[in-house]
């Protein structure tokens, strides 16, 4: 029966990945349908910030959009595009790691060029190019998109174009990334301007870290109005209509005959699961095993045939349905169900919870080193900063003013001195209902039994389903990718820091 699931699930997973990889394939990735390559597509506007925690897709989507430009059946034939991982272009060329903006314009649109060969294997192009603007000014972009401009106007056969840039975060250091866009962005404002015209869009993809977010676009708002209008910042997730759209494409696109299927309720419980988890690197593995399983007891594990072929007559029989719970945690169910304590032994999540929060707050700075988070009955978790800021992870479905009040005074229990202001960052899932405490003040009465007056400023940091797994996966969830777990919870350690420095 393994040997079934394994070769169906891998021949699953060579439709969507290992044709994404291929620069040549055939035949278009097997993938949901992304509503942002339509927006990309469709919209009249230059610029598109794109952000995702790590694992959620971003890549997939910069090499869907090289793949339907690529192919004739793809949607974005009216389009050339070029897709470049800063990452691995770094990895690379080592000399690339110090940011040289002439570097990456000429790895871009020149192809001929000695830098652009040097990482050719890393770059997704659907066309060769070879611009090499007269003008040497600032801003160079500006000049490339003129010259590119000039061809389209010389041939009615060359498309637009849409350059995509993935993991500009893992290649230069952060400052860099908003005074560089702000430039490339106001230059295809600046074209726009002058020409009514878009052959060029910019699409960036970057990680899902507010603060990062927040400054490109404050930065950009600052410097140039227009660009900013002319940029969209849009949210990369992976939700149940992607979700569905992919396994119609399996079933229209590749002749897979698992319509049977997608009608049993345990089936769309694991499809609505999977969609709030918002991880593509587990979702789709989950997934194929979760269709492989089915089809192999269907069949009691008898493959005939060659695997294609097989899988085109699925729609003689009635395929089994799946118990979601056979292929994912009932902690993470219970996290996507609002219930996370859901588990065989209730004790144990408090414990994963315990640990994971005590490994987030490792990643914060502190003064007060090697202090533990205090535990707050089984729900509430909270972290000494220093004597007038905490870190407060709440569970609680429900938030009342009264745990507001029980939190403020077991923090003004631990507070070394007398202070007149604490900073409370509040870590509350998204399935968190109930009070939204912004400030509150409370009595407490020192060893001389005098007054005092504390008051307290609360700052709030939703979890999403992905933070909350990453954190329970730090505490010792087992099955999830503690690679992708550390990374997130880094992109929401900046988030919080960010929260800290405004006081």
């Amino acid at each position: 029966m393994s040997e079934c699931v394994n070769r169906i699930a891998g021949y699953l997973e060579d439709l969507t990945d290992k044709r994404l990889k291929e620069k040549n394939s055939e035949q278009l990735p097997v993938v949901g349908e992304l509503p942002l390559i339509k927006l990309i597509a469709d919209v009249k506007k230059g610029n598109f910030v794109i952000d995702a925690h790590t694992g959620a897709g971003k890549t997939t989507l910069g090499l869907t959009l090289y793949h339907k430009a690529k192919h004739k059946e793809g949607e974005l034939s009216a389009y050339d595009v070029i897709y470049i991982n800063l990452r691995e272009i770094s990895e690379k060329d080592k000399e690339f790691k110090q940011f040289n903006q002439e570097k990456i314009l000429k790895i871009l649109f020149d192809h001929e060029s000695e830098e652009h060969k040097k990482v050719a294997e890393c770059i997704y192009a659907t066309t060769k190019l070879q611009l090499k603007p007269q003008s040497q000014k600032t801003p160079l972009l500006y000049e490339y998109i003129k010259e590119y401009y000039q061809n389209i106007i010389k041939d009615p056969n060359k498309k637009r174009l849409i350059v995509v840039i993935d993991e500009f975060e893992r290649a230069y250091k952060w400052d860099v990334i908003p005074q560089t866009l702000t430039e490339w962005f106001s230059s295809t404002r600046k074209f726009y301007d002058e020409t009514y015209a878009v052959p060029l869009k910019l699409v960036i993809l970057l990680p899902k870290i507010l603060s990062l977010k927040k400054n490109i676009e404050e930065t950009l708002q600052t410097a140039n109005e227009a660009a900013f209008v002319f940029t969209e910042f849009r949210e990369l997730k992976i939700d149940e209509g992607i979700l569905n759209s992919y396994l119609n494409n399996l079933i229209n696109k590749e002749n897979i005959k698992i319509s049977s299927l997608q009608k049993k309720p345990g089936f769309r419980r694991l499809i609505k699961t999977l969609s709030k988890l918002q991880s593509g690197r587990y979702i789709f593995p989950t997934l194929w095993k979760a269709i492989s399983t089915s089809i192999c007891q269907t069949v009691n594990g008898q493959i005939s045939g060659n695997i294609k072929d097989f899988l085109s007559n699925l729609d003689k029989i009635d395929l089994k349905d799946v118990n979601p719970d056979a292929f994912l945690n009932e902690l993470v169910i219970g996290i996507t169900e609002g219930k996370p304590f859901r588990t065989y032994s209730k004790s144990e999540a408090i414990e994963i919870w315990d640990t994971g929060f005590h490994s987030l707050c490792k990643e914060l700075k502190q003064e007060k080193e090697g202090i533990k988070p205090l535990k707050i009955g089984y729900q509430d978790f909270i972290h000494i900063l220093n004597n007038n800021t905490f870190v407060w992870m709440t569970l609680e479905k429900n938030l009342k003013i009264t745990t507001f009040k029980k939190i403020a005074y077991k923090i003004s229990e631990v507070i070394g001195a007398p202070v007149n202001l604490l900073n409370i960052i509040v870590l509350a899932p998204e399935f968190t209902r109930g009070a939204s405490v912004k400030n509150m003040k409370i009595d407490k009465i020192d060893e001389n039994k005098r007054k005092h007056t504390i008051q307290l400023m609360f700052k709030y940091r939703i979890l999403g389903a992905e933070e909350l797994l990453s954190i329970a996966t730090l505490g010792g969830l087992e099955g999830f990718d503690q690679i992708i777990a550390s990374q997130v919870i880094k992109e929401l350690v900046d988030d919080i820091n960010d929260l800290i420095k405004k006081g």
